[in-house]
Formats: structure tokens, sequence, C-alpha cells
């Protein structure tokens, strides 16, 4: 009995002086003396005030120029892209999310001066900088320069397939316009042949020339409907039977369908250009194999020019191939740079004579992979060039069974940009390879063949030296994580995998849109890195 009045007494000692529990002060319609300001909620170190430094800095006089003026009063353009690029930052990609952040976000609030535009409003203003948006971007590549981010030194190159906002079922396909224009003309020849027996008959309208002179150019809906009054008035004249009259508008009428389905075929051609498909709700968009699912889908290919995971410019291309694009993306690099780059990198993706030619002529050092710069070096199931010896003085090839190619001849080929090469085509003796032991390994055709692009070759020698050097293999390492990260950043952090809007025009703003938020982005860590967190961002990029 003792002990339960001891355990009782300690437990009395041990328990808190003050165990009641209290709660900070909450009213919701407390009133202040003076009214808050926004800028006080949002944190000194927060990337709104970097978005509201970069933009005072430029000076958007082109986009002011765009305004008319009169009727009610305009939001200021520096506010909707201030409002634009934070969205862009915080994952808002389309204008009723905006306007939603604007109206319930305190960082939004603080960048637009408690402004709220309707979406509709937002949305017009993105579009209307479609033709701006390049020199945005330029503007803050230069100040990336300024602060000392990027050096302009060594430029990283990729593409990667972004999806198009289209119906990825509906495709229209060159191969089957084609295939429809020819089966349409067939039986529009058919039918001609038989409306210029009919003329034969009834020539008031063509005078003397028939219809086979005049052929599909004269029939338009006039027309046939002029032709179709002839039949009528031979028909109360009882020229023509009630059942050949009938049969004859037939004719006239299938062939009018005929018209209007080839007149349609021949605008989706229009259309295609010189692809060989396009989306049928995006009419820019091609349809692409995609990298990561393998699926044929409508979409863009998007490249980049990277440096330090900034990137300097960014090219929208309807081709899959990326190759084509590389010089366009060079060229956008050096403009917005102020100078060429000392150094290009780039995988085996963009390895062509055209490409190579033109960073001998910039005086760009060349680190861009061929295609066959990995597999050189593998056996194979067939002899490669490399395994050919070049006697310069007889200008022939020695295979490994000690037999001679004798250059035959040149042919010129011309690439998809209209880029054109010479190509020297070596042939072996027919009568030596039907002999050869390892003819198996060679060639399955009656001799082996060689065609060789001699200037091609040089560059291929003096991109193999530049790989195998020190600075080589630092690049190609660098190369995986510089521009690589870039686009598995937008795609996965950003959840920025397709697009929202259509047309290559809008494509390419809502591009810009997303690499100049990820340049910003890129900024803001580097500021908070090397610099004193107290220390005024506008001090840092001005």
């Amino acid at each position: 009995m003792d002990n339960l009045v001891l355990e009782s007494s300690d437990k009395e000692k041990k328990q808190p002086r003050h165990s009641k529990v209290t709660y900070k002060k909450y009213e919701m319609s407390q009133d202040f003396l003076f009214p808050p300001s926004t800028s006080d909620y949002l944190p000194k170190n927060h990337i709104a005030r970097l978005i509201h430094v970069i933009v005072d800095k430029m000076d958007i006089e082109y986009i002011e120029s765009q305004y008319k003026g009169g009727g009610v009063s305009a939001y200021h353009p520096s506010m909707m892209l201030k409002v634009w690029l934070l969205g862009y930052v915080k994952k808002i990609y389309t204008s009723r999310k905006l306007e939603k952040a604007l109206q319930e976000n305190i960082a939004f609030m603080w960048i637009s001066g408690r402004q709220t535009p309707d979406f509709k409003t937002l949305s017009n203003f993105r579009l209307s900088l479609k033709d701006d948006i390049k020199i945005i971007f330029k503007e803050v590549v230069l100040m990336g320069l300024e602060i000392g981010i990027i050096q302009g030194k060594d430029i990283f190159i990729d593409h990667t397939k972004i999806h198009a906002s289209a119906n990825p079922y509906k495709i229209t396909w060159r191969k089957n316009i084609e295939r429809r224009l020819s089966k349409v003309d067939e039986e529009l020849e058919i039918l001609f042949k038989h409306i210029d027996e009919l003329n034969e008959r009834e020539d008031a309208h063509y005078g003397e020339e028939s219809i086979s002179t005049v052929k599909e150019s004269a029939f338009d809906k006039e027309n046939i409907h002029s032709i179709v009054d002839k039949i009528n008035t031979s028909l109360k004249e009882g020229r023509v039977t009630k059942e050949d009259a009938k049969k004859e508008k037939e004719v006239l009428k299938k062939t009018e369908k005929l018209l209007e389905r080839k007149e349609k075929l021949e605008k989706q051609k229009e259309i295609l250009g010189e692809r060989n498909s396009y989306s049928t709700t995006d009419n820019d968009a091609t349809a692409m194999k995609m990298k990561r699912s393998e699926e044929i889908k409508p979409a863009y290919n998007e490249g980049i020019a990277t440096e330090n995971g900034f990137v300097v410019d960014y090219v929208i291309s309807q081709n899959a191939a990326d190759t084509v694009s590389f010089k366009e993306l060079a060229n956008g690099a050096t403009q917005n740079l102020g100078a060429k780059p000392e150094n290009i990198i780039a995988d085996a993706g963009y390895g062509s004579a055209e490409n190579y030619d033109y960073l001998k002529e910039k005086e760009i050092e060349n680190y861009v992979k061929y295609p066959s710069y990995h597999s050189e070096n593998k056996m194979g199931d067939k002899f490669k060039l490399k395994d050919f010896t070049y006697d310069p003085q007889r200008d022939s090839y020695k295979c490994l069974n000690h037999q001679n190619l004798i250059f035959n001849h040149t042919a010129v080929r011309e690439t998809k940009t209209g880029f054109q090469e010479t190509v020297k085509v070596y042939h072996a003796e027919e009568t030596v390879c039907g002999k050869c032991p390892i003819r198996a390994y060679c060639t399955t055709g009656k001799f082996r063949t060689l065609t060789v692009n001699p200037k091609l070759e040089e560059h291929k020698n003096i991109v193999r030296e530049n790989l195998k050097s020190e600075k080589g293999i630092q690049l190609k390492k660098q190369r995986c994580f510089d521009v690589e990260t870039v686009f598995a950043n937008r795609k996965w952090n950003a959840a920025n995998r397709r697009y929202f809007l259509r047309g290559k025009d809008k494509v390419n703003l809502e591009a810009g849109l997303v690499y100049l938020t990820h340049n910003i982005k890129k900024m803001f860590i580097y500021i908070m890195a090397k610099f004193d967190p107290l220390t005024p961002i506008k001090s840092i990029i001005i």
C-alpha cells in the first residue's frame, strides 16, 4: 500500500508545470492599420524577383510598338511577359490556369501588381510574341554571358522528338495521296473520252474544240451545268431519249465529283511539300518515330545548342533527320552569342560532308561524330572501306585477298538539303571475285564495288583524331550531361512532354518560352550558389 502511495506521488511530481494547450491567435477578419504589401510575403531570393529584373532590363519597344492605342487602357506588355515567364517556371502552360494563379498565388500577385487579366487576354498576348520570341531569347543569352554562366566556347548540339497537339491516328501519307490521285486520273481519262463523244454531237458550247483538247481545265461547275442544259435542250427537242439523257447526266455528275476529289488531293499534296506525311489536326506536324515508345506519331523535331546546360539557341524542324537543321542551330548560336564558338560537339546523327564543310569554312573545331564512328572498329558481316588499302599513286584499293579495285567513274549525289557531293566508284574484276575464297564476307554481287567520298574521308580523319585527343574525350563525356539533361529536365521535371499549341509558328513560340524559362532557372541557381543570398539580384544582373 505504501508503495502505491509513493508511485502516485512520483507521477504528480513528474507532470509538467503548464499542461494547458495554448493556440496562436487566429482571426480571419483581422484588420491592418496600414495595408500590407505583397512584397512582404515574397521571399527576397524568390525567382519571381529575378524575372522582374530581367524583363525590366530589356528594351521591349518592339513589343510596345504593336499596340495601336485608343479605346480602353491595355495591360502593360512588360507585366504580361513577366507573368507568362513565371507561369512556365511554375509549370503553368495554359492561359486558364495562369488566370487562376493570378487570383490565388502570392508570387503572381506580386509580379502582376495585383492585376488580373483574363485567360483570353493572356492567350492573345502570348500569341503576339510569335515574331519577337527569338529577340527576347537572345537578350537572356547575352545576360548569361554577362554574369559568366556561359562563355560561348564549347557548344553541344542535339535533337529530340516532341509530340504535337494532334490526333495520333489522323495522319495523311504521301503514298496514299499519290495512289488516289493516280486512280482519279485514270477514271477521269475514261470519262473525258465519253464526254468527248457527247461533245462531238453537242458542239454548241465549245465550238470546234473537243473536250479531249480542253480536258479538265475547262471543267468547272458552270461548264458542266452548261453541258447539262444542252442535254436538257436535246431531250426537249427529241434528239435523245430520256434514258440516254439520264446516263449522260450521271457521267457528268461523276466527273464533277472526281474533279472535286482531285482538287482536294492536290491541296493535300501542297500541304505535304517535301515531307512524306502530315497530321490532319496539325498540318505542320510530321509523322515521326518516337525514340522512347518506338511509336509513329505527329511530332516536331526540336533541336537545341547548349553550353554548361544553358540553351544558346533552339530550332523547330519538320524533318525527322537531325542533320538537316545542324547549320541553322550553329548559325543561331553564333548570332545569339555575338561570336562563333571555338568547338561544336554532336553525336553521329550530325556527321555529314555538308556539316563538316560548314565547320571548316567557319573555322570551328570539329568534334562531330560520323555515322560509322562506333561501328568501324567492330567486326561485321561484310568487309568495310577500312578493310581496303588505298594506293594514291594508282588511285586504287587493294582488298584482303590482295586484289585491286580500279577506279571506274565519278558520280554526283544531291542530299535533301540540295547539297551536292562528288563520289568516286571503284570496281573489282568479276573473274577475280568469282574465285575469291573470302567472297562471302565481301559481296553477294558479281564483283565488289566501293563508293568513296574523298572529301568526307578527309573530314573523318580529322574528326577521328580530334575525338581521340584528351580534349575530345573530355568533351564526349561532357556532351552526355550538358545537352541531354536539358531534354530530360523539360520532359520530366517540368512535365512538358508535348506541345499545347498547333502550327509551326506557335510551336516555335512555345519552345522559346520553355527554353527562356529554363535559362532563367539556370541563372537563378548560378546566382544563388555564387553570390551572397542577401545581395540584391538587380545589382548582379545590371
